[in-house]
């Protein structure tokens, strides 16, 4: 109809009315432009909001996990720094051996579980969050976390070389009685786990080869100083995320109050 009235007019050589329904449809086309756009902002600014929220989830359950790993990290400096005294002692471990290789199997774990960041990767992919301020106070902890892999959570030499020295149904012994992991990624490195241990002569011959293994002290002590260098820095990991838990919350109750 509006293009049938142009026609006309363009034939009736009607200016006044040419000009008027060519702003018509110039107005149209921006309003329609606007609208979409505003709808395309409003459903990107809600995919961020989600996106937000996932992250939010992400820190927490990296903080969560967090916790568990610092209990697992002094468990290993506890059992490496009695096993590095009796190994430098140069004692025999009677009657205390099954006592010591739990020691050194404890001292020879690694965290297996990785930070989750999933949802951190793809808000970067992304190019948000927007906020640029946000981005800074998140930054942080996703900075932190991307060095971690080379303090403990690297398997170091000693880890091979304390096993080379275990007899395979000790190990298996230590395995099932000593380490456990629940949810797919709570390690717990376990107490009062000898008793299958008690009177072995495999268990006495594995901490006598450990003993002799001239190499094995140095290789412990630096796997020793990584993990203590851990645990004086998780809490300064564990408040960069709580100041980023932080900071998502605020934008997303100031989001939801706008």
């Amino acid at each position: 109809m509006l293009l049938r009235r142009l026609a006309e007019a363009l034939r009736r050589q009607d200016w006044f009315t040419v000009l008027i329904e060519f702003l018509i449809v110039v107005v149209g086309i921006f309003v329609g432009l606007q609208v979409s756009n505003w709808n395309e902002e409003r459903v990107f600014a809600n995919q961020e909001q989600a996106y937000l929220g996932q992250l939010h989830d992400e820190i927490a359950g990296n903080l969560r996990t967090l916790s568990h790993r610092a209990t697992f990290t002094a468990r290993v400096v506890e059992g490496g720094q009695r096993a590095l005294a009796h190994l430098e002692s140069g004692g025999a471990c009677e009657p205390r051996c099954a006592d010591l290789l739990v020691d050194l199997f404890h001292a020879s774990q690694v965290w297996g579980t990785a930070q989750a960041t999933t949802t951190a990767d793809e808000l970067r992919r992304l190019g948000l969050p927007r906020d640029l301020a946000l981005r800074e106070r998140i930054r942080p902890y996703y900075q932190y976390l991307s060095g971690w892999e080379t303090v403990n959570q690297t398997p170091p030499p000693f880890r091979e070389r304390v096993r080379g020295h275990l007899a395979p149904d000790v190990a298996r012994i230590l395995w099932q009685d000593c380490y456990e992991i629940t949810e797919g990624q709570v390690e717990r490195l376990l107490d009062g786990c000898t008793a299958s241990l008690q009177g072995r002569a495999d268990v006495a011959d594995s901490m006598r080869r450990a003993a002799a293994d001239d190499a094995l002290p140095g290789q412990l002590r630096f796997w020793l100083v990584q993990n203590i260098y851990a645990m004086i820095h998780y809490p300064e990991m564990a408040g960069h995320a709580e100041d980023a838990i932080a900071s998502i919350e605020a934008e997303l109750g100031g989001a939801g109050s706008r």
